[in-house]
């Protein structure tokens, strides 16, 4: 028996019976930005490793945020709109002429369409 493969059944394969198939990249490269973020990462794990909790210093947070309720609110936005409506010039609009679109049938197209039915 010889070791050498019998190549004239490769060479007689019609390719046509093959199919068209997309290849996709699965593991793709990471990115520059992908890497830096990684390395921002590393610096940052590495200081904190570094840190001695024992000569951190406590520190107080005051919260002095109050928030309006809702009628204040209404009277902010009435105090708004009141100041833009009487301060608005009016001699700066332009003047511009109506036009309706809409078409309303009188009784004869009205009784027209009905006899049509």
């Amino acid at each position: 028996m010889s070791d050498k493969p019998d190549v004239s059944e490769v060479k007689q394969f019609d390719t046509g019976k093959l199919k068209h198939v997309e290849t996709e990249e699965k593991n793709p490269l990471p990115t520059e930005q992908t890497i830096n973020q990684e390395k921002a990462s590393e610096r940052s794990s590495k200081i904190l490793e570094g840190l001695d909790p024992s000569k951190l210093k406590h520190a107080e947070t005051n919260v002095k945020e109050m928030k309006p309720d809702a009628e204040a609110l209404h009277q902010d936005r009435a105090a708004l709109t009141a100041a833009a409506v009487s301060g608005f010039d009016k001699s700066k609009l332009k003047h511009a002429e109506t036009t309706e679109k809409t078409h309303l049938p009188t009784k004869e197209e009205i009784e027209a369409e009905k006899a049509a039915k």
